[in-house]
């Protein structure tokens, strides 16, 4: 796998030693002139580099004399999947387009993705999102295999075939690809297996998955085929907020906020919950809109409610938090009473006295 260092200049490079930066990346040699700052894309394939003001322009010079590889990263830089506010789709699906043509899989793959509903102008051609992620599964990108399952599983690109989903998500799990371990694993369940759903979901965890994590702590709490344990649920939902994911936080809160495996406190609740908003998760902007609405585990400030009400509308919901998972509906398919995951949302949906959005 090819590695590009993003490079960045900073002020003190010790300090660097100990930061994070968000998306995925992290500072590699911080003794180095200057420090790098390497970037994982979503999909865990491929990394990127840039400078403050721009590409790096050895990452561009690469692409422009026909580097698959660097194609590649500029397309996806342009989607904005390795941290740089770059959206340009045309400028992406041209360098994609180039990539795919000459045989790139991880091109084809972010490709047949934009093609899916027309993404910002590019045609809607369902015909070409399976052609491509068909010739990029086949050319052994385990992502690709993953998204033709999920391709097989919804039904709207191609016929259902649940056999044919369950194939490509086995092949995608043999070549170590955790959420095709755990889609394996709500199959299991869907079948009444649940001694072989928790080894896959298991398995996907010892790979550090956080959503495996966070389907887990579902199960414990929707009794979906285990004991119902509030308390084993919320240990698995902290595995994952603890590792930073929005949603583990969000459920982290309402378990507080209701008192299931733990003493009610809103108090905690209201901290978990700032903490997803933070990341910009809808059910977590419109729980703090609650809370400070309602004086629920803070004083109550109608000001701070609304502003959380607002901060609703550029938010991200829960289900589309994440790189493109159309495998979505196969969950609420094994758990019928998804849409009741965990919180009693309507509660969140009532406006307090005095909101304006109630008039």
């Amino acid at each position: 796998m090819l590695e590009l260092a993003l490079l960045l200049t900073t002020p003190s490079p010790a300090a660097q030693a100990q930061a994070w930066a968000p998306n995925g990346c992290a500072w590699r040699d911080p003794a180095s002139a200057p420090p790098q700052l390497v970037c994982r894309a979503p999909d865990g394939e491929w990394w990127d580099e840039r400078t403050p003001d721009g590409f790096d322009p050895h990452t561009l010079a690469r692409a422009q004399a026909g580097d698959l590889k660097a194609m590649t990263a500029l397309g996806l830089l342009y989607l904005g999947h390795v941290g740089y506010d770059a959206h340009d789709p045309a400028e992406a699906y041209a360098w994609l387009r180039r990539a795919a043509s000459a045989g790139e899989p991880l091109a084809m793959s972010h490709l047949a993705q934009m093609y899916i509903g027309g993404y910002d102008g590019v045609p809607d051609d369902k015909a070409e999102t399976l052609r491509l992620m068909r010739q990029a599964a086949e050319a052994g990108l385990p992502s690709a295999m993953f998204n033709l399952g999920a391709l097989h599983t919804q039904g709207e690109v191609v016929e259902k075939d649940p056999a044919e989903a369950s194939r490509w998500f086995r092949q995608a799990a043999d070549h170590g690809y955790a959420p095709a371990m755990r889609m394996l694993g709500l199959i299991a369940l869907q079948h009444d297996s649940q001694d072989e759903a928790l080894r896959w979901f298991q398995t996907a965890i010892d790979q550090g998955d956080r959503e495996a994590m966070i389907e887990l702590g579902r199960l414990y709490t929707l009794a979906g085929g285990l004991p119902r344990n509030y308390a084993e649920a919320l240990r698995w939902y902290r595995k994952a907020a603890d590792l930073g994911d929005a949603r583990g936080q969000l459920y982290v809160g309402a378990m507080y906020d209701e008192g299931l495996g733990v003493p009610a406190d809103p108090v905690e609740a209201v901290r978990w919950y700032r903490m997803a908003a933070d990341q910009d998760l809808f059910e977590a902007c419109m729980a703090l809109h609650f809370a400070y609405g309602h004086g629920r585990g803070v004083r109550q400030d109608e000001a701070e409610a609304l502003r959380w009400r607002d901060r609703q509308t550029n938010a991200r919901f829960m289900v589309d938090s994440y790189a493109w998972q159309p495998y979505t509906d196969a969950m609420l398919d094994v758990l019928a009473d998804a849409e009741a995951i965990l919180i009693p949302y309507v509660k969140y949906l009532e406006p307090p006295e005095g909101d304006p959005s109630a008039e």
